[in-house]
C-alpha cells in the first residue's frame, strides 16, 4: 500500500468520524430541547382555568368533549383550541404531550416557512436553525415561560398558530405542484387555521385577497395554482366560522370599550404606553434588526438573482407588525395574544440568517449563541417549575390529610411559591378565601369536599 493510499483512507476516516460526530451531535441537542420542554411540561401542576378542564374531563371520552366543544360554539369559546385544552384535563401527562406537541408543530411549521423544505434531525444547521426560533421567540417575547407551559395559553396561541403556519408550510412546499393527498390536508388544515384565533388569519387573508386580485386582473402573473385558492377559501370559511359564532358574541359582550384604540382614544398617553408595553414590549430591537438585515439581504440577493429566496422571511416580518397591528382592535389585551407575532418576527429572523449561512461565520455563530442562550433560559424554567410542582405536591397532601380527617370543608394554605418573581415564567394561580369563588368551587368538586377555601397567601 503506497503512502498516498493510507493517508487517503486515514482521512475518509477523519471525514466519517467527524460526520457521525455531528450527527450524535444533532440528535442530542435536539432530544435534549424536547425532553427539557416535555419534563417542564409534566412539572406544571393544574392552575387557573386548567381547574376548569381538569373537572370537565372526569369520566368522558373524546366524543362526550367534542359534544362540549359544540355547545361552547354556541354560547362559550369557539376557538378549537378549546377542544384540544379539554384532553388537558386528563392528567399531567396529558398536559406534557399537548404543551410539547403544540411547540414542535409550530416549529416545523416555522422551519418550513423559513427554509422551504422539512427539516432534517441529522442536520447540524437544521437543529441550529430550531434553536434560533426558540431562542429569538423567547428574546422577542415577554412571559414566554406561560405562553409555553401554560396549557390553556398553549393549547389555543402556540397550536392555533401552529396549524396556521403547518398551512403555509404545505403552500410553500406543494405550491407548484401538489400531491392528490395535499388538497383535502390543506382544506382541514386552512379550516382549523381560521377556527384557532381571531387575531392571526386577518393579514394572510388580506395578503392573499391581493394576490388574487393581482392575479385574477392580469397586473403581474404571480404564478398562483389552484393550492393557493384552496388554501386561501379553506382558511377564509374557518375564519368566518369563527367570527360569526355565537360564542364569539357571547365571550366579548361588553368587552368592546376594553380594545387599546378605545383606550388610546380616550387617554392617548396612557394608551400608547400601554400598547407599547403590550405590543412591542422587547421586539423593537429585533424589528430593527430584521428589516435592516432584510434591506442588506435584498441587495446581496438581487446581485445574485436570488431575490425570491426572501421573500417568506420578509412576508414573515410584515406579518409580525400585521398581526400586531390587529391585536391592536381586539377588545382582549395580553402577551399571549402576540406568540404569533413574536413568533412570525422570529421565522422571519431566522429565516434571513439562514439566507446568510453561505457567508460561513454569521450562520452558525448565531445558531450557537442561540443554543446556550435556550440553555441557560431553560435551566432557569426547570428550576422554577420543579419548585412550584414540589409545592402543589404539599398542597395534594394537605388534601389527602383533610380527606383522612372527614373535613368536608377544609381550609388550606396558599403555596408555598412566590409567584410575583416568576411572571415570565409561570401564569399566577388564585388561592382565596371565598369559598363560592370560581376556582375553589372547581377544586373542591375535583378532590370532592363540600367547599374549599385558603388562608391569605403570606408575602415574604
Amino acid at each position: 500500500m503506497s503512502f498516498q493510499h493510507a493517508a487517503t483512507i486515514e482521512e475518509d476516516k477523519t471525514a466519517n468520524n467527524i460526520r457521525d460526530g455531528v450527527i450524535v451531535l444533532s440528535v442530542t441537542l435536539l432530544l435534549a430541547l424536547f425532553a427539557t420542554i416535555a419534563y417542564i411540561s409534566f412539572h406544571a401542576p393544574p392552575s387557573g382555568d386548567t381547574w376548569g378542564h381538569v373537572v370537565r374531563s372526569a369520566n368522558r371520552g373524546p366524543i362526550e368533549l367534542f359534544d362540549y366543544y359544540l355547545r361552547a360554539y354556541f354560547q362559550g369559546n369557539p376557538r378549537i383550541g378549546q377542544y384540544l385544552l379539554s384532553f388537558a384535563g386528563y392528567s399531567q401527562t396529558a398536559t406534557a404531550v399537548i404543551n410539547t406537541g403544540s411547540i414542535l408543530l409550530a416549529l416545523v411549521g416555522g422551519f418550513v416557512v423559513a427554509v422551504g423544505r422539512l427539516p432534517n434531525i441529522l442536520n447540524l444547521g437544521h437543529v441550529g436553525m430550531v434553536y434560533l426560533l426558540v431562542a429569538l421567540t423567547i428574546a422577542c417575547g415577554t412571559e414566554m415561560g406561560q405562553i409555553f407551559f401554560y396549557v390553556p395559553y398553549n393549547a389555543n396561541y402556540v397550536f392555533g398558530f401552529g396549524v396556521l403556519l403547518a398551512l403555509l408550510a404545505m403552500v410553500r412546499l406543494y405550491g407548484n405542484s401538489a400531491p392528490s393527498w395535499v388538497f383535502p390536508a390543506t382544506i382541514l388544515l386552512g379550516f382549523l387555521a381560521g377556527l384557532s384565533n381571531e387575531h392571526t388569519p386577518p393579514f394572510f387573508l388580506g395578503v392573499g385577497l391581493l394576490a388574487i386580485i393581482v392575479q385574477l386582473s392580469g397586473i403581474y402573473d404571480l404564478k398562483l395554482r389552484r393550492l393557493h385558492y384552496v388554501a386561501f377559501a379553506a382558511l377564509l370559511c374557518g375564519y368566518l366560522a369563527l367570527y360569526f359564532a355565537p360564542g364569539q358574541t357571547a365571550r366579548y359582550d361588553g368587552a368592546a370599550q376594553q380594545s387599546p384604540i378605545m383606550l388610546f382614544l380616550a387617554d392617548p398617553l396612557a394608551g400608547y404606553e400601554r400598547m407599547a408595553r403590550y405590543l412591542f414590549a422587547n421586539s423593537v430591537p429585533y424589528y430593527v434588526a430584521g428589516f435592516s438585515i432584510l434591506g442588506i439581504g435584498a441587495l446581496i440577493a438581487k446581485r445574485r438573482g436570488e431575490l425570491n429566496q426572501l421573500f417568506w422571511p420578509a412576508l414573515m416580518l410584515a406579518a409580525s407588525c400585521g398581526i400586531a397591528a390587529t391585536t391592536m382592535v381586539s377588545p382582549k389585551l395580553g402577551h399571549r395574544l402576540m406568540f404569533a407575532s413574536y413568533f412570525a418576527l422570529s421565522i422571519g429572523l431566522a429565516g434571513m440568517l439562514y439566507y446568510f449561512s453561505r457567508f460561513r461565520l454569521i450562520y452558525p455563530l448565531a445558531a450557537a449563541v442561540a443554543v446556550i442562550y435556550c440553555g441557560i433560559y431553560f435551566q432557569k424554567t426547570m428550576g422554577v417549575y420543579q419548585k412550584l410542582d414540589a409545592a402543589f405536591v404539599e398542597f395534594e397532601r394537605d388534601v389527602a390529610a383533610a380527606h383522612q380527617r372527614g373535613d368536608a370543608n377544609p381550609v388550606f394554605d396558599a403555596y408555598d411559591f412566590d409567584f410575583r418573581k416568576t411572571r415570565e415564567y409561570t401564569r399566577a394561580d388564585v388561592f382565596l378565601s371565598d369559598p363560592e369563588h370560581r376556582l375553589n368551587r372547581m377544586r373542591a368538586k375535583f378532590y370532592g369536599f363540600e367547599s374549599v377555601s385558603f388562608n391569605k397567601p403570606v408575602r415574604k
